[in-house]
C-alpha cells in the first residue's frame, strides 16, 4: 500500500467544495417546497413516488395515481409507505435527507474501495479528495438528483457496495444489486458480468435479490395486490422500450418512448436514426445490438493491446481483483449506454467512474496521470455542451442535434475508455503475474 501525500491546499479545497455543495443542495431543496406552496400544481419526480405510496396505502392502484408516471416495481412504494401519511413537502424533505445520506455513504464506500483496490492507503484526507473529485464534474447532475427527489442514489449505493464486496462477499454484492433492480432495472447488468466472469455466487445473489425485491412488498400490500402491482410494472416496461410515438402526457400511460428528445442512450440513438430513415421497426434492436457489440469489441482490443485476455484464461488474484474493478466501473457506463432510457441527469452514476479517474491519477506519474483526468473533462463537456439557453441558436438548434446523436453518451463512453486504458496500463505494470498474462492474440 502506498500513501498518497496530497497537497494540503487540495485537501482543504475539497472540504470547502463538499461543504458548499451540501449547503447549495439544501437551499435548492427548500426552494422546491416554497415553489409548491405557491403553486400546488408544481411537481417533482418525487411526487410520482409519493402519490404511488399514498395510493397503495389507501388501497388504490399506485400505477394510476397522480399523472400515471410511476413505473417501478412495488418495492419503492412500499419503502415510502411510512411517509405516505405526511404532507407532500414534509415527505419530500425527509426523502431529501435520506437521498443525501445514501449518496454520501455511496461516495465514501466507493472511494475507499477504489483506493484499496489500486494499492493506496484510504486515509481520510485522500478519501475526501476522491469524493470531491467525483462530485465536481457531476455537480449539476447531483443537483437534479437531490432537487427532484430521484432514486438513482439507491442504484449508486448498490454499485458502490458491490465494488467493495465483489471479491470479499460476492453473494451479498449480488443480493444488493438484485434488490436495486426493483428500483431501476439497470443493476441487472451485473448478471452479465457474473456470467462472463463465471462468478456463480454473484449471479445467484443477483437472482435471489431480484426475486426477493419483488416479493418483499407483499408484507405491506398482501400477496394478491403485490402480484397485480408486479404485473403492471412489467407491462409499463414494455412502453419504455417502445420505439413508437411518445406516450407521455397523452392521457394514457405517462411513460416516454425510445424516441423521446431527452433520451441519449444508444438504443434511443438507434430508434431515432431508424425513424429518420423510415426503416422497419425490427431494425432498432438490431442496430442497438450492433452498437453494444462495438463497445465490446473496443474493450476487447484495449485488453489485447495491454496483453490481457478479455474472455478466457486464469488470472492471478491481484490481477483478477484489479481488472474486476475496471470492469465493474464499465458496468455502470454500459448500463446507462444500453438502457432504454437515459438522460443527462441520470448520468450522476458516472461519479463512480470519476472517482476511479481520480485514483488512477494518483497512482500514475508524469503525463500518464492526465489521461483519466482528460477523460473526465470530455464527459463534463459532453454534458454541458452546447452552451447557452433560452431562445438562442445553441438551445433551439445545436442542443437538439447534440441530443439526437447521443453526444453526451459518447463523451461518457470516451471518459470510461480513458479510465480503462489508464487502468489496464497500471495493472500491467503492477501485476505480480504480468508474465503469465502475456498473449499474442485478442483471445
Amino acid at each position: 500500500m502506498t500513501d498518497a501525500r496530497l497537497p494540503r491546499w487540495l485537501v482543504w479545497l475539497s472540504v470547502v467544495l463538499l461543504v458548499v455543495a451540501a449547503g447549495y443542495y439544501t437551499l435548492r431543496a427548500t426552494s422546491q417546497t416554497r415553489k409548491h406552496d405557491r403553486d400546488p400544481t408544481y411537481h417533482r419526480d418525487f411526487d410520482h413516488f409519493y402519490h404511488a405510496a399514498v395510493a397503495a396505502a389507501e388501497g388504490g392502484d399506485p400505477y394510476e395515481s397522480f399523472r400515471k408516471g410511476y413505473i417501478y416495481p412495488p418495492l419503492l412504494a412500499a419503502i415510502l409507505r411510512p411517509v405516505a401519511g405526511l404532507e407532500r413537502n414534509t415527505a419530500y424533505l425527509i426523502w431529501f435527507g435520506i437521498n443525501t445520506t445514501v449518496i454520501a455513504a455511496a461516495f465514501v464506500i466507493a472511494a475507499r474501495a477504489l483506493l484499496r483496490r489500486f494499492g493506496v492507503q484510504a486515509r481520510a484526507p485522500t478519501v475526501v479528495c476522491v469524493v470531491a473529485g467525483g462530485l465536481l464534474p457531476a455537480f449539476d447532475q447531483m443537483r437534479w438528483q437531490l432537487e427532484q427527489g430521484q432514486t438513482d442514489s439507491l442504484l449508486l449505493l448498490a454499485f458502490a457496495v458491490g465494488l467493495h464486496w465483489i471479491d470479499r462477499r460476492p453473494l451479498l454484492a449480488g443480493v444488493l444489486a438484485g434488490l436495486a433492480s426493483n428500483i431501476k432495472y439497470l443493476s441487472l447488468i451485473v448478471l452479465v458480468f457474473a456470467a462472463v466472469r463465471r462468478r456463480v455466487r454473484l449471479g445467484v445473489g443477483v437472482v435471489g435479490g431480484a426475486i426477493g425485491g419483488l416479493l418483499l412488498p407483499a408484507m405491506v400490500f398482501g400477496w394478491e395486490r403485490n402480484a397485480e402491482f408486479v404485473s403492471t410494472s412489467l407491462g409499463r416496461l414494455v412502453h419504455v422500450v417502445d420505439a413508437g410515438p411518445d406516450l407521455a402526457n397523452t392521457g394514457g400511460v405517462n411513460v416516454h418512448s425510445l424516441t423521446w428528445e431527452l433520451n441519449i442512450s444508444l438504443p434511443a440513438l438507434a430508434a431515432k436514426l431508424i425513424d429518420r430513415l423510415a426503416l422497419p421497426g425490427l431494425a432498432v434492436p438490431l442496430l442497438a445490438a450492433a452498437l453494444g457489440g462495438l463497445l465490446v469489441l473496443v474493450a476487447w482490443r484495449m485488453y489485447a493491446l495491454h496483453s490481457f485476455r478479455f474472455w478466457l484464461g486464469e488470472r492471478a488474484r491481484d490481477t483478477r481483483e484489479r481488472l474486476a474493478t475496471l470492469e465493474w466501473l464499465g458496468l455502470v457506463v454500459a448500463a446507462m449506454a444500453m438502457s432504454p432510457q437515459t438522460t443527462v441527469r441520470h448520468m450522476v452514476l458516472l461519479t463512480l467512474v470519476y472517482q476511479g479517474a481520480m485514483v488512477l491519477a494518483m497512482v500514475h506519474s508524469g503525463r500518464a496521470r492526465w489521461v483519466p483526468l482528460a477523460g473526465v473533462g470530455v464527459a463534463f463537456l459532453g454534458m454541458t455542451m452546447p452552451p447557452g439557453g433560452g431562445e438562442t441558436w445553441s438551445s433551439e438548434v445545436a442542443l437538439p442535434v447534440w441530443r439526437s446523436v447521443s453526444g453526451a453518451m459518447w463523451c461518457a463512453l470516451l471518459c470510461y475508455a480513458a479510465v480503462l486504458w489508464s487502468g489496464l496500463a497500471w495493472v500491467r505494470q503492477n501485476s505480480s503475474a504480468s508474465s503469465d498474462e502475456a498473449i499474442s492474440t485478442p483471445m
